[in-house]
């Protein structure tokens, strides 16, 4: 008889198991959908829009940035063919300086970048002046060689061009 008692099954009535099973049943689901109402639901029916996130501008130009156009210069280009006549290139550069001083050491030592700005254009055929690859590789290297000249004329201080580019740029056949 003690292994009967023994036997018998362990847990409580099953009236209670069945409460318990009810209850996950109901509470789990319930408590989800609580959840996903205050998380998900709630904000998107608020009406509250969310600013749209502002884009960020990683070359963006400070605000002291002060622009600087040089006078329009002109030079012979190499022709293509020795047969043809050789073009003509006309540009405008304008550089964009970080300071006001900057641009007043630029203004004041005109001739240095000016005949930096002519060696970079002498002795290119019209094909490659074509070219807008080019047309960037000069302009990235007018910037690289105005900063160095930059450096020269002014070793202790901290002058920078930010960006070099055309306003005007033209070849022209005669």
């Amino acid at each position: 008889m003690a292994q009967d008692e023994n036997a018998s099954p362990k847990g409580g009535s099953p009236l209670v198991r069945w409460i318990i099973m009810g209850g996950f049943v109901v509470l789990v689901p319930t408590i989800l959908a609580l959840l996903v109402f205050q998380f998900i639901l709630r904000p998107m029916l608020s009406g509250e829009a969310a600013p749209p996130p502002e884009p960020e501008i990683s070359d963006a130009i400070p605000e002291g940035a002060v622009p600087l156009e040089f006078a329009e210069s002109q030079g012979a280009v190499l022709p293509d063919s020795p047969d043809l006549t050789a073009p003509i290139l006309m540009y405008r550069v304008a550089m964009v300086c970080d300071s006001q001083l900057t641009s007043d050491l630029i203004t004041a030592q005109m001739v240095y970048f000016t005949a930096m700005l002519d060696k970079l254009h002498r002795n290119r055929t019209r094909s490659e002046l074509s070219d807008p690859q080019v047309q960037a590789t000069i302009l990235k290297r007018a910037e690289q060689e105005a900063n160095t000249l930059l450096k020269r004329l002014s070793p202790k201080e901290d002058h920078k061009v930010l960006e070099v580019m055309y306003t005007k740029y033209g070849l022209i056949d005669l």
